[in-house]
């Protein structure tokens, strides 16, 4: 399995592909994001477009596809486009998006008080640190 982040592999998608002991390939949408000048949004519409094309011709050469989405609405997309396979998040995304989770579970009801801080300590109660 070969990973294409840039447009420029993308536009060799079928050479690549036919290279002999390639059986599936891999579309990077996050360094492909930055190769089309929307580092970070991967889902750019003009990330989307080259995306959704990719997978269009995977699927007419009868080559397997794969990429990965960072939110399941996202890898719903991917599948409708035809993704054979997809990963949902990566290590970091999924490790940031825990630690949110952590730093909203210790935020008090009016979000803006954290229920542990240096100087206060730890809250046991309604307003009491």
């Amino acid at each position: 399995m070969l990973q294409l982040e840039s447009p420029a592999a993308v536009a060799e998608l079928e050479r690549i592909a036919a290279v002999p002991g390639v059986d599936a390939l891999f579309l990077g949408p996050g360094d492909l994001s930055a190769a089309l000048g929307h580092a970070g949004n991967t889902a750019h519409p003009d990330v989307m477009a080259v995306m959704a094309d990719a997978a269009r011709r995977c699927r007419a050469i009868g080559m397997p596809v794969g990429t990965v989405g960072g939110t399941p609405e996202v890898v719903v997309q991917y599948r409708a486009m035809g993704y054979n396979f997809v990963a949902i998040g990566s290590d970091l995304g999924l490790l940031m998006r825990g630690a949110q989770a952590a730093v909203k579970a210790l935020t008090t009801q009016d979000g803006e008080t954290h229920v542990h801080t240096l100087s206060g300590g730890t809250q046991t109660g309604t307003g009491a640190y």
